[in-house]
């Protein structure tokens, strides 16, 4: 199997599980309705408040909000502009347009979030976390270098995610569906994205490491 076959599967199979959340957390709009399992997660997250622990989440939480990842991206753009063009355009227009997708997504599905603060699915912090840090990842994957370092950077991009879904939880803007759905929706539409990108070729800086 190719690699962009491998990645479309893959993408196919994260679209089938976002989607199926999205009807479950449809069907669970109604704030009387929502699943045991989201209810019983929250209730445990609630339990463990405290200030210096509310602190960090709060931080955590900032590390998926626009004030950080658009700043982020831009600087992305700007130290590999001359490296790979192509590369340091793809994590911002990823991150833009995977904003397209959060506001379709909540406003079609309208289920309230747990403090009642709007539309919850999915969330953005989650899937914008997902998509950035993903992408950053899946760029440093193609410059060849030592397994432990990529790896150590793929841990790290993992921990960030999680970091920033529980603080979502905690600071009760979310239910677990709702971090779930984006996670896979964001793992689906990066997927997709870097199928393309694969599509146009292979990118210069691994052309010339080979």
């Amino acid at each position: 199997m190719t690699q962009r076959r491998r990645l479309l599967f893959a993408a196919v199979i994260c679209a089938i599980a976002f989607l199926a959340l999205a009807d479950a957390a449809e069907d669970a709009g109604d704030a009387h309705r929502i699943w045991g399992l989201d209810r019983s997660v929250q209730r445990f997250v609630q339990s463990e408040q405290g200030p210096t622990l509310g602190r960090f989440m709060e931080g955590a939480s900032l590390l998926g909000s626009g004030r950080l990842l658009v700043p982020f991206a831009l600087l992305w753009t700007l130290l590999i502009w001359r490296r790979d063009p192509r590369w340091a355009l793809f994590v911002p227009f990823a991150g833009g347009a995977a904003l397209i997708l959060e506001g379709a997504t909540k406003w079609s599905v309208a289920r309230p979030r747990p403090n009642l603060e709007g539309y919850g699915f999915p969330s953005g912090h989650v899937l914008a976390s997902v998509v950035i840090f993903g992408a950053v990842v899946a760029y440093l994957w193609r410059q060849h270098r030592s397994r432990n370092w990529r790896w150590g950077a793929t841990s790290v991009a993992v921990f960030l995610v999680i970091a920033v879904a529980y603080s979502r939880l905690y600071l009760n803007a979310h239910w677990l569906t709702d971090v779930l759905g984006s996670i896979v929706g964001g793992m689906a539409y990066l997927l997709f994205a870097l199928t393309w990108l694969e599509a146009l070729g292979t990118p210069p800086q691994s052309q010339r490491s080979r």
